[in-house]
C-alpha cells in the first residue's frame, strides 16, 4: 500500500499488540485499487519461537480492478518462526473469506451474481544447515459458494514430505518422497469444467520423474512434465 500518502495510521494497544487502520489505501503497483479496514497484530516470543497473530476488527474492503470484495478473518492468521541450526522452521495458518456481494446480472435480470470464497491454510516449512528445503506438511482448502443458487464446491490441496536439496537454485528438482494431492468435491450446475468431483495424486520419484494417479484411473509415470534440474 502507498502508505506515504497517509492512508494508514497505527497505535500501540498494549506492549505486544499494534492496531493498523487503513482508509482508502491505493496500491502503487495497480494490483489493488482500494483497501480499507482495521488490522491488529499481536507479537509473542515463547521458548525461542517468535509468533505474530493477525486479526481484523470487522470487515476489510478490498477493490481489485474496481470490484468490491469484503475480506473477513474467520480464524486469525498466525505466523510462527523458530530458529534452527543454520536455518529455521516457519508455520503459517489461518482462515479467511472473500465475499463479492450479491447482485443481479445487468444482462440477464433473472440471474444472481456474487458469492463467497473461503480459504483455510496451513504451511510448515523447514530449512537447515544442509541447505535443503523441507515441507513436512502443508494443506489449503478453498470453498466456493456461488451466487444464483449454484452448488457449493471445494478444492483441497495437500503436500506431505516434500524435500528439495539444495533449496537454491529454484529450478532444482525435488527428491524422492514428496507427494501432492489435489481434490475437488461438489459440482457447479451448468459449468462443464466443474461438473463432477475430481482428484489427482502426484508422487515425486526423484529428478524429473513423477507418478500421476487420477482418481479411478491407472497411474502414469513420466519424466517430461517437471521443468527442473536433477
Amino acid at each position: 500500500m502507498d502508505i506515504a500518502k497517509g492512508c494508514m495510521t497505527n497505535k500501540l494497544l498494549t506492549t505486544t499488540k499494534v492496531e493498523y487502520v487503513f482508509v482508502d489505501c491505493a496500491d502503487p503497483r495497480g494490483e489493488l485499487d482500494v483497501v480499507s479496514g482495521t488490522l491488529q497484530a499481536e507479537f509473542a516470543l515463547v521458548g525461542g519461537t517468535l509468533s505474530m497473530t493477525l486479526t481484523a476488527t470487522g470487515t476489510i474492503v478490498v477493490r481489485p480492478n474496481l470490484v468490491k470484495l469484503n475480506l473477513t478473518f474467520v480464524d486469525p492468521i498466525v505466523i510462527k518462526i523458530t530458529p534452527l541450526p543454520g536455518g529455521s522452521e516457519v508455520t503459517y495458518s489461518g482462515k479467511f473469506s472473500l465475499e463479492r456481494p450479491a447482485r443481479v446480472d445487468p444482462v440477464d435480470k433473472t440471474r444472481g451474481l456474487g458469492g463467497t470464497l473461503t480459504h483455510d491454510v496451513l504451511y510448515q516449512v523447514v530449512t537447515g544447515a544442509d541447505g535443503c528445503l523441507v515441507i513436512p506438511k502443508a494443506s489449503w482448502k478453498t470453498d466456493f459458494s456461488l451466487g444464483g443458487g449454484a452448488t457449493t464446491f471445494s478444492l483441497v490441496n495437500t503436500i506431505t514430505n516434500y524435500r528439495r536439496c539444495p533449496k537454491l537454485p529454484r529450478d532444482k528438482c525435488p527428491e524422492t518422497g514428496g507427494s501432492v494431492r489435489y481434490a475437488r468435491t461438489g459440482v457447479v450446475v451448468g459449468d462443464a469444467l466443474r461438473a463432477k468431483p475430481l482428484g489427482l495424486t502426484i508422487d515425486f520419484l526423484g529428478g524429473r520423474v513423477a507418478r500421476f494417479t487420477p482418481d479411478g484411473k491407472p497411474a502414469t509415470t513420466r519424466d517430461d512434465v517437471l521443468v527442473c534440474t536433477p
